[in-house]
Formats: C-alpha cells, structure tokens, sequence
C-alpha cells in the first residue's frame, strides 16, 4: 500500500510524541528529546497549532482523546509485507533478538520520506509514542515489559532505510495475513484480522502492543467500528425516520408494446461519467415519455479527458436492458429499415417540462421517425414530472445503471482494503484543472499557474465566461476549497489527524498538489495508490472508469464529503440519501472561507472558528427534507442530489395500524392509507 508522501512532518508525528507524557518517570530522556521535537513542530506550524493560543484546555483534550486512540502511523508501525511466500518482514516476533528491521518497498520509500522531513528524532517519537499509545489500551498487565532501543534512518550498499528495533512485549503477538501480491503488483496491503495465518502467505507482524490497537475496532464479521463514543458521533449518520425507497412500478403500468413505437431516439451523453450518468437516465425518461425506443446512448469522447470508452465499457449494457424492458425498448443500434432515413438533429431546450417532450418534439419524432440529441446535460426538469417519471430516473440511475464486473471488483477491492483501516472519509476534492479554469479560482497557486488556466479557459469555445474574478468568486463561495482549506475544515469538524481519506478525485491541480492536506492527514489515498498494477491495467488509465471506482469507495464510504457542488458531488449525495441517508458533509463554502480569512488574520482564535464551523454546518450532513422547485431551475436543488420527492416516500407502519404513504403536494403534506396488496408499490 503506497501512503501519499507529506510535504512537512505530520501531525501525527507530533500526537505520538505526546504520548510519552503519561511515561515521564520511566523514560525521562526520550520524553525530554520529544517534548524539544514537540515545540519545534509548534513553532514551525502555522496552521492549526495556532489554537494553543486560547482554546489550550479542549486542544489538549482533543490531543490526549486522538493519543489513546492512535493509530499506528502509517510511515512506522504498518510494516505490510511483500515477501515471497514463506518469509515474513516487519517488526519481530516477542523474544527475538533486538535486530534491526529495514523497511523497503513503497511503505520503506513513505517511512524514508517522512524521516527526511520531520528528522530521525521525529521518526523514532512516532514509533515510541505509538507504541506508548498501544500500552495505554492494553493496559499495563503484571509481566509485560517493553526495550525499545535505537531508532533511526541507517545508510548500508543499497541506500538509506529507516531502522526500527525490536519491540519486546510477553503477551502473544497480534498477526494479520493476506494473500500474497503477484511479482508485478507494486503495492501490498494491511489485511483483516485473522485467528490464524497460513505459512505460505505473507504476513503483517504487529506487536501485541500496537496489534491490540489495530484490531479492537473489528467487530465479529471484520468490520471496523469506532471505539470511542465521541468518535462515533463524528461517523454518525443523520437519524431519519419513516423515509424509503419507493420507485416501484405503479399496478396501471403498462409495458411498451414491441411494434408500438413512436419511433427511435439516438443520444450522446456529454460531460464527465456523472454529468453523463444523470444524462442517461433523463433520456430513458424522456424515451417512456415520448414512447420512443432508445439507441443505446453514445458517451461523449472529446470532453477535457478524451476518454474513448463506449457505453458498455463501463456499464452493463445486458444488465441496462434487462432491467429497463417493461418500461421502454433498447436496441443496441438502428434497425436496417430505418437506418437509411435522414436523421433530424435537435438540442433540446434545459430543464424542459413533460409537456416541452410530450407535445412539441413527438410530432418531430413521429414525422421522422428516427431523432438524435447530441446534448444531453439537464435537459428534463428536475420538478414538476409525473410520479411514475421520477420512479423510472431512479430506476434507471440506481437499478439498471451497474458497473462492469471488471469495475465493480476493482472498486469493491478498495472499499475492503479502506475498511481495514478503519471507517474512512472519502472526499470529493474537486481541486483539479477543468474545474478551476471553467471558475476562475486561483487561490493558492502560483502565478503561473493562474495565466495556465486563463488560457485554457481562453481556448475553450465552449466556456463562454473568460473573464473572471476569482477573489470575489472565492468570497461569495463560488470556488473549490483548497486542499489546506479543507484540512483545516476537516479539523474544525473534529476529525483526527489519524483519520483515514479516499479522495475521489482525478489530479490534483498545482504544484503542491495534495501536500497541503497530507500534512495534516497522512493516512490519505486514492485509487493510484490503493490499486495494485494489475487492477490499474484492468481499467486502461481511463479516466471515466477510474471515476466510475471513485463513485462506487465515495457511496459506500462511511463519510462523503465535497469541496465543490459539481456533477459527483451531487451524484453520490444523491445515491447516499437514496441508501439510507448515510453521512454526507455538505460545506458551506461561503461561510467556510469567511471563516478561514478570519483566522488566519487573527480577527478569530482556532477555538471560535472551530465553534463557528460546526454550528454553521450542524444540519447539514445529509438528512432528509424535501426538494422543492425554485424560480429558476439552474438553481434549484438537483433531482439526483436530493430523489425526495419522486424516489423516497414518507411511510409510517405503526402495529395493529393501517400503513400510511405521506408525501408533499402542493406544499402541502398529504397522506393516505395503503392497502397490503399496494405495499410493494410504495
């Protein structure tokens, strides 16, 4: 498993030496030589160790909550192994001999990165505070002793690798085993817990100190919950009742006829794999709505990323079909006797209403017989359709829109290899080059890079904007949060720096790129450095199926959280409410970013901000309410950010009661009772 180097030592550096403090009395030198590391750190940040100024007693509380719960640090206590078979590396077993342990491969290249960064000293505070952390929930049982002796970077023929020594503990040691990655796999991943191991696998050896902390997250079935009940608060999903799926068909529904149709309507749908996404299911709409039969939709090839994958490359088409054909018909191409008509091209007209289909384009399709849209973005209202309308979008979008097998394992793989490290965030950080050049955000960057985007928006015929004030656009927040905007975000919500991220996002614009966020969260990936070469090679470099895995780890994480309200962003949101209302942090970014200028003047303390924050975004973790239209329909909530009304209904099932089916009309609610035989139509 490769961890994103740091660009400065991590905080977690600096939480594990603090642990020494509960150990003055027994190990008065290292605590000294910690504490020294501890306030150089202090007075090198200048970020978030400026809450020391009044908000000392929570920081200091929130320091010794995040040490008794610390995970071993990426860079020193996560030695997976990538051995062949028969050989183990990594810490020793208890009773061997204080040999030291080189690490090499991608974990020996992160720990050397870190080590260079933060100094020896600061690499052997993370090992021991670690370890001090892990003897703190073990406890301190009668017989258990510790040695840890020389910690540092060692330079031998084949270059530098830092040295870790033996840790020697009595009680049993905790191992974890995996199978072993192939030869040309470039990466080896901590496994689940296991009672026991096979010889023939490569090994993760943790001392029972540090092991006891890695496993007793994991439940029965492997799982990793919380330990803490504060910490569980953070990972807690908004409470929502009498809310369900409800996207059924209606009993008068009525299957298309084969011979019925009013014709054939072929689609391109543009944009990235989400805005393309949603533009399939408008289409499937729009196809019941004007009885037409749909041509399998052609992907759009010439957007920013040049992807040349068809529809079948990362959807199921068999699948598609299958679960759509009692709604409409789909073919995979025109049939002969209609493939010599002349084709009548047409855009249609954005957040058009039922009736814009229904009436004007089907006398079109009806006299021409075959109708092709090249633009498909937002082009069905979001408001205002039939409820057997909305049902289909949903249907279509959570039903009959499935993933190749290839891109469901890749992606199903993550999500296990994420979980093992405990519950994650996955972040849509949507700081990359098309989104900035289209805003016109350039805070943070170099000037440089600020010309290299106005020229990209310059040249592109499409962005009509080219002049843009991105300062006023960032104030009025309009642009991205930055990666250090959103470390600091992260923090004020009260998320550790051990917490684990999977940022579902394409490159990170700007030649600091991701630093400025694993500074303060080390224990940050994506699916470059999740994947082994192999599952890489499966999927091509294609962007549009490497965002089709990023979508699957961001709906199943256990917190999604975004810094722009793009097409992903709403998409998954969408698909979380639509799953049960899992956790999904909503920035307000306009508040956020007048929050962290304030800070960062000095006009506020890290206590205030920290309040500030979490107040603003109490209520907005992605609990239910209802979408509602708005004046203007760019503006509105996204159907697919928010399928309530339309796929989710209000149901209310008392015992001994009639059940009852509530939605909203009108603004006004109204409810009616179900008969038992209508249940499965809710």
């Amino acid at each position: 498993m490769k961890f994103l180097p740091s660009s400065s030592s991590a905080l977690p550096l600096e939480l594990a030496a603090s642990s020494l403090s509960d150990q003055q009395d027994s190990e008065t030198s290292t605590s000294s030589a910690a504490g020294a590391s501890i306030e150089r750190r202090r007075a090198a940040e200048s970020l978030f160790l400026s809450d020391s100024a009044d908000g000392r007693g929570d920081s200091t509380l929130a320091l010794q909550n995040e040490r008794a719960e610390q995970i071993p640090s990426p860079s020193t206590t996560l030695l997976a192994s990538a051995s062949t078979p028969g050989t183990q590396k990594g810490l020793p077993k208890p009773g061997d001999s204080s040999e030291a342990i080189a690490l090499d491969g991608p974990l020996g290249e992160a720990a050397q990165a870190a080590a260079a960064v933060a100094g020896a000293e600061a690499a052997a505070s993370a090992v021991i505070g670690a370890a001090g952390a892990g003897r703190g929930r073990a406890g301190r049982n009668e017989g258990e002793g510790e040695a840890l002796q020389g910690v540092g970077l060692h330079s031998g023929p084949s270059g530098s690798s830092l040295v870790i020594p033996t840790l020697t503990v009595a009680a049993s040691n905790a191992e974890l085993s995996t199978s072993p990655p192939s030869a040309s796999s470039s990466s080896s991943f901590p496994p689940p817990p296991s009672s026991a191991s096979s010889p023939s696998s490569s090994s993760l050896m943790l001392p029972s100190a540090i092991g006891a902390s890695w496993t007793s997250g994991f439940n029965a079935s492997g799982s990793h919950a919380p330990r803490r009940s504060s910490e569980k608060l953070l990972w807690r999903s908004p409470k929502v009742e009498h809310i369900e799926q409800c996207i059924a068909r209606s009993k008068t529904h009525k299957v298309p006829a084969k011979s019925a149709t009013n014709g054939y309507l072929l689609v391109t749908a543009n944009g990235g794999l989400n805005q393309m996404r949603a533009a399939i299911c408008d289409m499937v709409a729009v196809a019941r709505i004007m009885n037409a039969t749909l041509v399998v939709p052609e992907l759009d090839h010439t957007s920013f990323w040049s992807d040349p994958s068809e529809f079948e490359d990362i959807f199921d088409l068999e699948h598609f079909i299958a679960t759509l054909k009692d709604d409409i018909r789909v073919v995979r191409e025109l049939p002969r006797r209609v493939a010599h008509r002349r084709v009548l091209e047409k855009f249609p007209i954005s957040w058009s209403p039922f009736s814009y289909y229904r009436e004007d384009l089907l006398l079109r399709l009806k006299k021409h017989r075959v109708m092709r849209f090249p633009l498909t973005d937002s082009r069905l209202a979001n408001n205002g359709m039939p409820e057997s309308i909305q049902r289909l979008r949903c249907r279509a979008n959570y039903r009959a829109l499935r993933y190749t097998d290839t891109i469901s394992r890749v992606a199903s793989n993550l999500v296990a290899r994420m979980r093992r490290l405990g519950p994650y965030i996955a972040l849509h950080l949507r700081y990359e080059k098309d989104m900035l050049a289209f805003t016109g955000c350039d805070h943070g960057l170099m000037h440089w890079e600020s010309g290299e985007l106005r020229a990209m928006r310059l040249n592109n015929s499409r962005w009509k904007e080219k002049d843009i004030d991105g300062a006023a656009r960032r104030t009025e927040g309009a642009c991205p949060l930055t990666p250090k905007e959103t470390a600091l975000f992260l923090r004020a919500m009260g998320f550790p720096n051990k917490t684990v991220i999977y940022i579902a996002a394409g490159d990170i614009y700007g030649s600091k790129g991701l630093a400025e966020l694993t500074r303060y969260y080390p224990n940050t990936f994506t699916h470059s450095t999740l994947a082994t070469a192999e599952e890489l090679a499966a999927l091509g470099g294609f962007q549009n199926r490497l965002a089709a895995v990023d979508y699957t780890v961001a709906v199943e994480s256990d917190v999604f959280a975004y810094t722009y309200e793009g097409n992903m962003a709403r998409a998954v949101q969408g698909h979380r409410r639509f799953e049960g209302h899992r956790k999904t942090i909503i920035p307000d970014r306009e508040a956020v970013v007048r929050l962290i200028d304030q800070f960062k003047t000095g006009e506020i303390s890290w206590n205030t901000f920290r309040k500030q924050i979490r107040k603003q975004h109490k209520g907005r973790v992605g609990g239910a309410h209802q979408r509602e239209a708005g004046e203007n329909p760019k503006l509105e909530e996204n159907f697919y950010a928010n399928p309530l009304p339309g796929c989710m209904c209000e149901v209310i099932r008392q015992p001994g009661k009639a059940v009852r089916a509530c939605r909203m009309e009108g603004g006004q609610r109204k409810c009616r009772e179900v008969a038992e035989e209508e249940e499965a139509y809710i």
